[in-house]
């Protein structure tokens, strides 16, 4: 598995949270003050210097478990609060407009121009905060300087990782069925005509050397293909023009909501190997640093209409029956109790207990 895939994974699937959280913050009437700070606080912690610092670092890609926690501790630097079954359902939401782009990317260095795409409206969403817009912009150059000079090969390594990661989440999504790019069972159509990869033959030519070529023979393929236009290198600046519109924010239209519903996916979780558990703890705990908020300035954000009031949650054990189509997502405490004995063996006891070191980690999260 490529090594460099969390940067794109970690900020692509970011971008699709924040444009789930900004548009309900907008369809909810949230005092603009407010959901100006929710989106700045949220940003300024997701790109800030050290924890963009870990994110980079060659890596292998982290757990499902580990990733939904650091985005629940992400959406709560803020004075926002989100209940855990908004939370688990976002989660589900984020990771398939991720995978619907990646799917559906003409080419494998197109996933560069999709995480510019989240870049360039997550600007957009900050451009009053000079602060935020000054670390977005670093990472946009640091993603510049990282990822321009792979070549394709490399990022077939990483689009085959990124789809690997995510192809266990078959959620139907209520946007992607009305659009028909996502069938019944909650697969993504990957259709057989269309724009074809730039650099690549339109299929059904046959071509003959002779140290150069002298013959070039067509035949029907079965389907209708356009060369690409090669616009791919000249998208690399912030704001630049980009080779596709995957990326963009579906939701600046007030009028798009989306409802998601459960669809075959396992949800058994598997812990990798103990150095990297470490390594995604030392990450969730980059997220630590931002100054806790004031108790009078926080308010609850209700994501989906179908979400119920916090409360203690349950795991469901229950085998779905075959016939239910929508599960009803709720939250899962398997991964916690996971981390926490993970965090229980790596937390060395002090002799003095009135002191606060070796205190739980993930309890450190909660600002």
């Amino acid at each position: 598995m490529a090594q460099n895939v969390m940067p794109i994974l970690f900020y692509n699937l970011g971008g699709e949270m924040l444009y789930v959280i900004e548009q309900r913050l907008r369809a909810q009437k949230i005092e603009r003050d407010k959901a100006s700070k929710v989106i700045s606080d949220i940003v300024c912690t997701m790109f800030k210097p050290q924890f963009l610092q870990e994110i980079i670092k060659p890596q292998p890609v982290y757990s499902h478990e580990a990733m939904n926690t650091m985005f629940r501790r992400l959406v709560h630097t803020s004075i926002m609060k989100v209940n855990d079954d908004s939370m688990e359902k976002l989660y589900d939401l984020m990771i398939m407009a991720v995978k619907y782009q990646f799917s559906q990317c003409p080419h494998p260095r197109t996933l560069l121009c999709i995480t510019f795409n989240h870049f360039d409206s997550i600007l957009e969403f900050v451009a009053g905060h000079n602060n935020a817009v000054a670390m977005i912009k670093q990472t946009f150059n640091l993603f510049v300087q990282e990822y321009s000079s792979l070549s394709d090969g490399e990022f077939i390594l990483i689009r085959q990782s990124l789809l690997g990661f995510l192809q266990d989440f078959n959620n139907k999504v209520s946007i992607y069925l009305h659009e028909k790019v996502q069938n019944d069972m909650g697969k993504f159509v990957v259709h057989t005509s269309g724009e074809i990869p730039y650099g690549a033959d339109v299929p059904g030519t046959i071509k003959i050397f002779r140290g150069k070529e002298i013959e070039s023979i067509s035949f029907r393929s079965g389907g209708n293909y356009q060369p690409s236009k090669k616009i791919l290198h000249t998208s690399y600046s912030i704001g630049g023009t980009r080779s596709t519109k995957l990326g963009r924010n579906m939701y600046a239209n007030d009028s798009v909501d989306c409802l998601i519903t459960h669809n075959g996916r396992n949800d058994k979780i598997e812990l990798n190997a103990h150095a990297i558990a470490k390594a995604e703890l030392g990450l969730l705990a980059k997220l630590i640093g931002s100054e806790a908020p004031k108790k009078n300035t926080e308010f609850r954000l209700q994501l989906f209409s179908g979400s119920k009031p916090p409360s203690t949650p349950k795991v469901v054990t229950e085998a779905v029956p075959a016939k239910q189509n929508v599960l009803d997502i709720k939250a899962s405490t398997m991964g916690n109790e996971k981390l926490s004995k993970i965090v229980d063996d790596l937390t060395i006891s002090p002799s003095n207990p009135s002191t606060s070191r070796g205190e739980d980690l993930l309890s450190l999260m909660d600002l």
